[in-house]
């Protein structure tokens, strides 16, 4: 998620009621289940959604996994909004 995120910075997140998925807006950073390792946790932004998938993207194209290479996720892999970034200091 560079620039957005560096490694050791941490992030504070809401989690997400299912009657929350119709605030999710194109562009806020969610965390998320990745599709194929449910124990792995996914930092990225909202892109596109529909009633029962959204698409995922990091801000790192050129980098990131993410939807463009593993597809749409189910929305039952949501799980909360990043609310605060706390940037590690150098």
């Amino acid at each position: 998620m560079l620039p957005t995120l560096c490694g050791g910075d941490l992030i504070i997140y809401r989690p997400i009621k299912r009657a929350e998925y119709k605030l999710l807006k194109k562009g806020c950073l969610i965390v998320a289940s990745h599709p194929f390792n449910k124990r792995t946790l996914l930092i990225k932004r909202l892109y596109n959604k529909s009633s029962i998938s959204i698409e995922i993207r990091g801000d790192n194209q050129t980098k990131s996994s993410d939807s463009r290479k593993f597809g749409r996720i189910s929305k039952d892999n949501l799980k909360g909004i990043v609310e605060v970034i706390i940037k590690r200091s150098n």
